[in-house]
Formats: structure tokens, sequence, C-alpha cells
């Protein structure tokens, strides 16, 4: 239906989708003069219900932002 986000929950490990997604910005990030890492918890992550393509947006979403509004004096 038009004006409705169709959201398709299924187990999402969180362990495997956060590195996948700084290492996509990874090189956007270190030619705005900033750095972005991910330290890996010592223990796993728990798997979640939830849509791994709206959460890849709202992470992107996010990053996107941190990246534009900070400068390197901020980082």
């Amino acid at each position: 239906e038009r004006g409705t986000l169709k959201v398709v929950p299924m187990e999402t490990e969180l362990d495997k989708f956060i590195p996948g997604l700084v290492n996509e910005f990874t090189d956007e990030v270190n030619s705005n003069g900033l750095t972005i890492s991910y330290k890996q918890p010592q223990s796993p992550l728990p798997h979640v219900l939830a849509d791994p393509d709206r959460l890849s947006e709202v992470l992107n979403n996010l990053i996107t932002n941190a990246i534009k509004f900070t400068t390197q004096n901020e980082a």
C-alpha cells in the first residue's frame, strides 16, 4: 500500500551486522579526516529480531549525519 513501510523482521546477528556496516564507511570517514571503529565485545552480542534493511537504513543515516556534522577538531 502506498505510504506504508513494510517491515520484515528476522533474526539478525549483530556481531556480523555492525562490523560490516563500519567497513562500508571506512573510506568515506577517512577521506573526511575522521576515524570509525568498532570494538567487538568480549561476550557475543545477542541475536535480535529486526528488519536488516530498515536497521541498515537507520544506522546508515546516523553514521552519515555524524560524518556530515563532525569536524576534525571535534573527533
